[in-house]
C-alpha cells in the first residue's frame, strides 16, 4: 500500500512539474525565436533581357542594354530601385558591370535600359546577366485607397532613317497623352523594337518633361539601324508617382504619396 501511495505521489509531482515547466519552456523558446512575417508583396519578375552591340566608325564599341521586368503588385510600386547589368565573356568572366536606378509603377511592365555603354573593343561578348534586388531589399509603397497609377495613351507615328555622323540611325515618333488625374513634372518614354520572334533588337529613350492632365505631346526616339527588320515597336511612358516633387498639382492630400 505504501508503494502504491508513493507511486501515486510521484505521478502527481510529475504532472505538476510538466504542467509548469513545459509551458514555460515553450514560451521561452518562442521568445527567443524571431517571428518571420512574410512580405505581402510579390518580387519583381524578369521577363526578357537583351544586349545590342554597336560598332562605331572610330572603331570603338558601345552597347544598349535592356531588361524587361514586370511588377506583379497591382497596388504597390517602388520610387527607387537599382538594377545591375553584368556583361560576361564566353568563359563566364565579367567584362563590365553597370547599374541603373529607376522607379517601378504598380502592376507595370517596364523596360530598364542603359544606352551607349562603352564596351572594350578586344572583349568577346558571351551573355548578359541581370541582377534584380533581393526581395528583402525592396520597400514597396502601397497606393492609398481611391488613387490609381498614372495613365498615358500612346499613339505611334512613322519611322524614318537617316545618317548621323556616318552612323545609320532609325527614328521613331509618336504621341503621348496624359490621361491621369495628376499633372506630372517629369515624364519619360522608353521604346523598344522587336523582331519577328518578339525579341528586343533596338531601344531608345527620351524625356518629355512636364505633362499636364489631358495634354498631348510628340516624342522622338532613335537607335542605330538594326541588321534585321523591326516588326513591332512598343513605347512605354512612365513617371515616378511616389516622388512628391514630381506632382505639379495634387488632388487631395499630397502626403498620402510619401
Amino acid at each position: 500500500m505504501k508503494q502504491i501511495g508513493y507511486v501515486a505521489s510521484l505521478v502527481v509531482v510529475l504532472v505538476i512539474f510538466f504542467s509548469l515547466i513545459v509551458p514555460f519552456s515553450v514560451r521561452l523558446f518562442a521568445e527567443k525565436t524571431p517571428v518571420v512575417t512574410p512580405s505581402p508583396y510579390q518580387p519583381i519578375k524578369l521577363e526578357q533581357e537583351a544586349i545590342i552591340v554597336h560598332q562605331r566608325p572610330d572603331g570603338s564599341r558601345t552597347a544598349d542594354i535592356v531588361a524587361q521586368v514586370r511588377n506583379p503588385n497591382s497596388r504597390a510600386g517602388l520610387s527607387s530601385y537599382v538594377v545591375t547589368f553584368k556583361v560576361l565573356n564566353p568563359a563566364g568572366e565579367e567584362i563590365l558591370s553597370h547599374t541603373e536606378k529607376t522607379h517601378l509603377l504598380p502592376g507595370a511592365l517596364q523596360y530598364v535600359v542603359a544606352i551607349d555603354v562603352p564596351i572594350p573593343v578586344e572583349a568577346a561578348i558571351g551573355r548578359l546577366q541581370v541582377l534584380l534586388p533581393a526581395e528583402g531589399d525592396l520597400t514597396f509603397q502601397p497606393l492609398p485607397n481611391g488613387l490609381n497609377p498614372p495613365e498615358f495613351q500612346t499613339l505611334l507615328q512613322g519611322r524614318s532613317q537617316r545618317d548621323i555622323a556616318g552612323i545609320p540611325i532609325e527614328t521613331q515618333t509618336g504621341l503621348v497623352t496624359n490621361a491621369s488625374t495628376f499633372d506630372w513634372e517629369k515624364v519619360e518614354v522608353v521604346a523598344v523594337g522587336l523582331n519577328a520572334q518578339r525579341q528586343i533588337i533596338a531601344v531608345g529613350k527620351t524625356f518629355l518633361g512636364r505633362l499636364l492632365v489631358g495634354e498631348q505631346r510628340q516624342f522622338t526616339v532613335t537607335w542605330p539601324t538594326t541588321g534585321e527588320p523591326i516588326r513591332n515597336v512598343i513605347a512605354l511612358p512612365s513617371t515616378d508617382m511616389f516622388n512628391e516633387e514630381n506632382l505639379v498639382e495634387t488632388l487631395g492630400n499630397s502626403g498620402t504619396l510619401r
